[in-house]
């Protein structure tokens, strides 16, 4: 091979060999010599090459073997965490207490007219019973004034339940007739959805505290053109251990069908509407209406009676007597009409 094709041969070697890009024209050897003919320079390169590709073979193998049999150290985590066992606490009912008459001509003061009968009964301990404070709003003259506040006491052990309820029974000239009502549990919210501020009704909000806290109170009632608007609905504080009573008509008199929202921050309340009816002099009944469920797109009302008395439907036609029919109140509190279907099953 004459020198001038060796170079050639040299030179498209290095294009294809990615080993040689960066190696020297010349690779002296222990015994190289001047004299060293370029066929034997040619044979040295070949040899270094072959022996770097093994080399670096060699190494990867070596690398990943390494790999493979030497992990490293493991970290070893524990998740750390502590059990924590709720403590739990002490059930509490409110019962609203007996029916409530209105003293003044203002509406902010009220008399508890005679007493009512409360039953309750717990399951797994015992129930304390005491009553709330009424002086903020309501004559503390009768000994039984105020609403009844159930406690009863947690149990670690085992479950404990407590329910009560209440009932009164009246004969004036203008609170007459069977009132009931449940005791029930505080919460942040109510709606109650009954009353009526027309002329020869009035309706009674009696809010109840039983925490050991200040409730600050806010009202919104809805009547057949949406929300009213009146002064001193927000706001209200309601203190601890206590019950305030508010007249419906010093809010917004003249409604048909009113519906009542009271929301609390603090301590949590208990809400009852107490409604009676007189009809020129004569006694048209006395109701309790308690909390109903929160506003959803389905609700179930048991035991609805609709009555057929002849009686009945011919005092509807007198003045003063329309709403003695049976009647379903709805209310869609958000900002867009709602479409609902009433379906009544019979027994």
């Amino acid at each position: 091979m004459t020198e001038s094709d060796r170079k050639s041969f040299e030179s498209m070697r290095a294009a294809t060999d990615p080993y040689s890009l960066h190696e020297p024209e010349h690779i002296p050897a222990a015994d190289d010599s001047a004299d060293a003919t370029p066929g034997k320079q040619g044979a040295i390169r070949a040899g270094v090459r072959t022996v770097t590709a093994v080399a670096g073979i060699a190494l990867a193998v070596l690398v990943i073997g390494a790999a493979t049999v030497f992990t490293g150290p493991r970290v070893l985590t524990r998740q750390i965490g502590t059990l924590v066992t709720p403590a739990p606490a002490a059930q509490q009912r409110v019962c609203p207490g007996p029916v409530q008459e209105v003293s003044d001509e203002a509406g902010t003061r009220f008399l508890a007219v005679g007493a009512a009968s409360e039953n309750f009964r717990a399951i797994g301990g015992t129930v304390f019973s005491d009553r709330l404070d009424t002086s903020a709003s309501a004559s503390a003259s009768a000994p039984n004034a105020g609403p009844l506040r159930l406690t009863l006491p947690p149990r670690i052990e085992n479950s404990s339940f407590l329910a009560g309820s209440q009932s009164q029974l009246l004969s004036g000239k203008e609170l007459s007739g069977l009132a009931v009502a449940e005791c029930t549990q505080a919460s942040g919210e109510s709606w109650l959805v009954g009353g009526s501020t027309e002329v020869g009704r009035t309706s009674v909000l009696l809010i109840s505290n039983p925490s050991t806290v200040p409730a600050t109170v806010s009202i919104e009632i809805f009547g057949e053109s949406g929300k009213v608007s009146a002064p001193g609905m927000a706001g209200l504080t309601i203190a601890p251990a206590s019950a305030r009573g508010f007249s419906l008509a010093g809010f917004a008199p003249g409604l048909i069908s009113p519906a009542i929202h009271v929301s609390s921050r603090g301590g949590q309340v208990v809400a009852t509407l107490q409604q009676s009816t007189v009809r020129t002099l004569q006694a048209g009944g006395v109701d309790l209406v308690g909390a109903a469920q929160l506003p959803n797109r389905s609700a179930i009302i048991p035991g609805l009676v609709v009555s057929k008395s002849a009686a009945v439907t011919a005092a509807q036609g007198a003045a003063g007597f329309g709403d003695l029919e049976t009647a379903v109140r709805l209310i869609a509190p958000g900002s867009r009409d709602a479409t609902a279907t009433v379906t009544i099953t019979p027994e």
